[in-house]
């Protein structure tokens, strides 16, 4: 059997470490980005904007931002881009719509949305021939 130590012995380490507490803030979480990523369209939210594949969202207002990848009906080798930033209630806030140019006898149907408290809803149809 082994004898007692005395209390006043020390151990021969030390935690020196400055607490972790000043490094983290509490806004952290806040900061955290909300993002969807489908096909090439891009929809991103941080605190100071809300980005909406071509469009900037104004940040206060915005509930959800919903962007469209489409086959044109006018032209076949098109796709038609639509983005929109709703508001409460479904109101549009702000909306923009352009053509690109696609691949000939591709159908594509692509719906991305990204909501306020981060959730992200996609819908994805694509390489339909016809």
């Amino acid at each position: 059997m082994s004898p007692p130590q005395s209390p006043t012995k020390r151990p021969w380490f030390r935690f020196t470490f400055p607490p972790l507490r000043p490094i983290f803030s509490q806004n952290t979480a806040v900061l955290t980005p909300a993002f969807t990523k489908v096909d090439d369209m891009l929809i991103q939210r941080t605190r100071s904007f809300w980005r909406c594949d071509k469009i900037l969202c104004p940040v206060a207002t915005t509930e959800y931002c919903q962007t469209m990848k489409v086959t044109s009906q006018k032209k076949k080798n098109y796709y038609e881009r639509r983005n929109t930033c709703f508001g409460k209630n479904k109101k549009v806030l702000l909306s923009k719509s352009v053509l690109e140019k696609g691949r000939p006898y591709e159908q594509i149907h692509i719906i991305a949305e990204l909501h306020r408290n981060g959730i992200s809803n996609t819908q994805n149809v694509r390489n339909i021939k016809y």
